[in-house]
C-alpha cells in the first residue's frame, strides 16, 4: 500500500493584499518544501517498510487511479499564510470519495484548513472568513491562534507548545511555526470529532468549549482524518530549525521532547489503523560500495575501465556522472570515509544525489568486517556449484558491486549512463538496505532488513531474434525455479507468477492478509521485478532490478512461510526444509537465469522454449476478465510468443464472431482481484 504526500502546486486564492482587502486573483504556488521534506522524513521513520511513501502532484492525483492502493493521503502546509488552498473540483470530489469509502487523511496547517468548513484568517489587524472549496472533514471554524496568547516571546520563529492526549492524559511537546498555528473552534461540540491535543494556555476565543483544540480526529462515513493546527513534522533536534534566541543547551530535555512526540504520533497512526515501527534502519548515511569478484582478472579489467573514464576531483579519481559522482578508492590506501563522515551527517532528509559515492576496489576478496551483512564466500561457492553451462558461457554474476546502505541500485545505474555504458553483461549490484528503493509506477520505499535486492546488467544485441519484452517473464520464471530448487522439499512451496512480473505465494492460514484473492484463494506477494532499458551501440542495455522478501519479518517472507510449513511437517514427523540464505538464493537465481538466457538468446524459438514451463506457475490460465472500456467478458489464453502481450479471446457465443485481444505489459493495467484489465 502507498502513502501519498502532496508536494505539487495549489491553485490558491489570495486572502489579503497590501491594502488589507480581499484580493481575488488566483496564484499557482508551490506547497511548502520544508513541510513536505520533514513530513516525508517522519512518515518514513514511523511507517516504513510497511508502506511505500510517495510524493505526488495534482496531475498524478487527478489522472491516476491511486485510491485503491493508498493507505493514507497527506497534505502538508503551504508556503504563504495569505493564500487559501484551492484544488480543482474534480480532485476535491475524488479525495472526498476516497475518504468516504474508507480512506485516511492527514492535514497539516493549511492542509487542515483545506478540509475545514470555514477558515478564519488574521492579518495586520484584519479578520477574514473564507469558506472551503474542498471536501469538509471538520464542520467548524479553523481559526488563527493569537501568538501572544500562546507564548510571551512572539518573535520566535519556532515555538514549543503543550498538547494533551485526551484518552491517556499524557502531555507532549511539539514544535510548530507560529504563522500557521490553528485553533479548531468548538471541536468537542461535533459528534464526529475527537480532540487529540489542546493548547494549554488561556486563549481569547469566542467558543463554547474550554478545550482549545490543536489536533483533532474526524470520522467521515467509512474514513478518518487527523488535522494538525501545529507542525508535528519538525524535529526539535535539527539545528537548522532552531531560533537564534532559544535555549537548546539541555540535550536530554530535547531528546525527551522528541521521544514524546514520536510516541504521540505512533498512537495517532495506530488510531488510523496504520502499522507503525520505531525500529531504525541500519544507517541514515550512504555506505561505501565494494567492488569484488572470485575472479581477480575480472576486477582488474573493470578497474582499468573505471579509471579510464574518471577524472581528478580534489586529487582523487572520480567518475562524475549525470546524476551522481563516484570516487574510486583502492582498499590498500588510506580510507577517505572519515573525510566525508561529517559531511554526510550534516544531511537531514538527505539530498542523496549530492552525496559522493565511494567505490572500494578489492583486488582480493573483502573481509567480514568490511561486509558483515553479505557473505561473498557463500555466494560464490553456490554460484560455481550450481552452474551447468560450459565455462565459456558463464556471464552473469561474476563481478559484484555491493552496498550495505544505498539509495537504490536500480536508480544508481539507470541515472548514471556514463558508468552504465562501460559495465559488462553480468555485472550485479547488490544492496542490504535501500532507503529510496524503486519499483513499478515510480513507487519509492525503504526496504526491510532481510529483503534480497539486486540489479543485474545484461547487454542484449539488437541482432538477436529473441525480443527483450520476454525478459520480465524469463526473470520471473528463473526466480520461481530457483526457489523451488533451492534445496530438498522446497518444491513443496506453492509459488506462482502474477502477470506481468510479480512473484506470489499461496497464503497459509493465520499468516498475514493476502495481497490479493483469486478464485477465493489468497496470495501474498513476496517479490517483484523492474527492468529499465537503454539502447546503446546496437544493443539493448537492460538493468534487471529484483526485490524478494527472503528473511525479513515483515512483510511476509519466504522465511516465515518456511517456518510455518516446517511446523506442520514436524507434527507429521516429516523432514524439515533447510534454512534459507540470501546469498545462496541469489546465486541460484543468477545461474538459473544464466542457463535460461543462454538458450533464449541463442535459439530462434526464443520464449517458446519456456512457454509451457511459465504457464505451470502463472495464475491466469482460462481466467475470465472484463475489459474496462467495453465491459466485455474475455478469457485469457496465454502469452503471445511474438510480441509478448497477454492474449485473451471473447467467450464463445454462437451469435458473435470470436475476437482476439492482446495486452502489452507497459500499456495495460491488470486488476486481478476485480478481474479487470484496462489500457493505461
Amino acid at each position: 500500500m502507498n502513502i501519498l504526500i502532496y508536494s505539487g502546486t495549489f491553485y490558491r486564492k489570495s486572502i489579503f493584499n497590501k491594502n488589507k482587502s480581499i484580493n481575488h486573483n488566483h496564484l499557482d504556488k508551490q506547497i511548502s518544501e520544508l513541510s513536505v521534506k520533514y513530513t516525508f522524513s517522519i512518515l518514513r521513520f514511523l511507517l516504513s517498510p510497511y508502506y511505500f511513501i510517495l510524493k505526488v502532484d495534482e496531475k498524478m492525483l487527478e489522472k491516476d487511479e491511486w485510491e485503491e492502493h493508498t493507505a493514507l493521503l497527506v497534505i502538508p502546509d503551504s508556503k504563504d499564510i495569505s493564500c487559501k488552498i484551492k484544488l480543482n473540483e474534480t480532485l476535491n470530489q475524488k479525495i472526498l470519495k476516497y475518504i468516504q469509502n474508507g480512506g485516511k487523511y492527514i492535514g497539516i496547517g493549511e492542509g487542515a484548513r483545506y478540509v475545514s468548513a470555514l477558515s478564519e484568517y488574521k492579518f495586520n489587524g484584519n479578520t477574514e472568513h473564507v469558506k472551503s472549496d474542498g471536501p469538509i472533514f471538520f464542520p467548524g471554524i479553523a481559526r488563527d491562534a493569537i501568538l501572544s496568547d500562546i507564548t510571551s516571546n512572539k518573535n520566535n520563529h519556532m515555538i514549543l507548545i503543550q498538547t494533551e492526549n485526551i484518552s491517556s492524559k499524557n502531555l507532549y511537546f511539539l514544535y510548530f511555526y507560529h504563522h500557521t498555528a490553528t485553533l479548531f473552534i468548538d471541536a468537542d461540540q461535533f459528534s464526529n470529532i475527537q480532540i487529540l491535543g489542546t493548547y494549554k494556555n488561556e486563549l481569547s476565543t469566542d467558543s463554547k468549549s474550554q478545550l482549545k483544540a490543536a489536533i483533532i480526529h474526524c470520522k467521515i462515513e467509512k474514513g478518518q482524518a487527523v488535522l494538525f493546527g501545529i507542525h508535528p513534522e519538525y524535529s526539535t533536534l535539527d539545528e537548522n530549525l532552531r531560533d537564534k534566541n532559544g535555549d537548546y543547551s539541555n540535550i536530554d530535555n530535547l531528546l525527551l521532547i522528541e521521544s514524546q512526540k514520536i510516541e504521540f504520533l505512533k498512537h495517532m497512526f495506530q488510531l488510523l489503523n496504520l502499522q507503525t515501527t520505531s525500529k531504525p534502519i541500519i544507517s541514515t548515511n550512504i555506505s561505501d560500495l565494494h567492488l569484488f569478484s572470485e575472479f581477480p582478472n575480472i576486477v582488474e579489467k573493470i578497474a582499468d575501465v573505471l579509471y579510464n573514464i574518471s577524472e581528478k576531483i580534489a586529487k582523487n579519481p572520480a567518475i562524475k556522472c549525470e546524476n551522481d559522482t563516484f570516487y574510486l578508492q583502492e582498499t590498500s590506501s588510506i580510507s577517505m570515509h572519515t573525510l566525508v563522515e561529517n559531511y554526510l551527517n550534516n544531511f537531514h532528509e538527505n539530498d542523496y544525489n549530492k552525496i559522493p559515492k565511494y567505490i572500494k576496489i578489492h583486488r582480493n576478496l573483502p573481509n567480514i568486517l568490511e561486509m558483515p551483512f553479505f557473505n561473498h564466500k557463500v555466494y560464490f561457492e553456490n554460484l560455481l556449484e550450481s552452474r551447468t553451462l560450459q565455462e565459456d558461457s558463464y556471464q552473469l554474476g561474476n563481478i559484484v558491486l555491493y552496498g550495505e546502505t544505498l539509495t537504490s541500485s536500480q536508480t544508481l545505474l539507470d541515472k548514471n549512463l556514463k558508468l552504465l555504458k562501460v559495465l559488462p553483461t553480468g555485472f550485479i549490484f547488490v544492496a542490504t538496505q535501500q532507503i529510496a528503493g524503486k519499483g513499478r509506477k515510480n513507487n519509492i520505499w525503504i526496504s526491510p532488513l532481510g529483503t534480497l535486492m539486486f540489479s543485474l546488467v545484461i547487454r542484449h544485441s539488437e541482432y538477436l531474434k529473441s525480443s527483450i519484452i520476454f525478459m520480465q517473464y524469463l526473470v520471473s520464471l528463473a526466480i520461481v525455479e530457483a526457489i523451488k530448487n533451492y534445496d530438498v522439499y522446497y518444491n513443496e512451496l506453492d509459488i506462482h507468477i502474477k502477470w506481468p512480473n510479480d512473484i506470489c505465494i499461496k497464503q497459509l492460514k493465520n499468516i498475514d492478509k493476502p495481497t490479493f484473492t483469486l478464485n477465493n484463494i489468497g496470495y501474498i506477494k513476496i517479490g517483484g521485478i523492474l527492468i529499465n532499458c537503454n539502447y546503446i551501440d546496437n544493443a539493448f542495455l537492460m538493468i534487471i532490478g529484483c526485490g524478494i522478501n527472503v528473511t525479513n519479518n515483515f512483510p511476509t517472507s519466504l522465511k516465515i512461510i518456511i517456518e510455518n510449513l516446517n511446523a506442520k511437517r514436524m507434527c507429521k514427523q516429516l523432514p524439515l526444509l533447510s534454512e534459507i540464505k540470501q546469498e545462496k538464493l541469489l546465486a541460484r537465481i543468477i545461474t538459473t537465469l544464466e542457463n535460461m538466457y543462454y538458450k533464449f538468446s541463442s535459439n530462434i524459438l526464443g520464449f517458446e522454449l519456456f512457454e509451457q514451463q511459465y504457464y505451470k506457475y502463472w495464475l491466469h490460465s482460462n481466467q475470465i476478465i472484463t475489459l474496462e472500456d467495453t465491459e466485455n467478458k474475455v478469457i485469457i489464453t496465454g502469452i503471445d510468443t511474438t510480441h509478448g502481450g497477454l492474449v485473451a479471446k471473447t467467450i464463445e457465443n454462437e451469435k458473435k464472431k470470436e475476437k482476439i485481444y492482446q495486452f502489452l505489459p507497459d500499456l495495460s493495467s491488470f486488476d486481478v482481484t476485480q478481474g479487470l484489465i484496462k489500457k493505461k
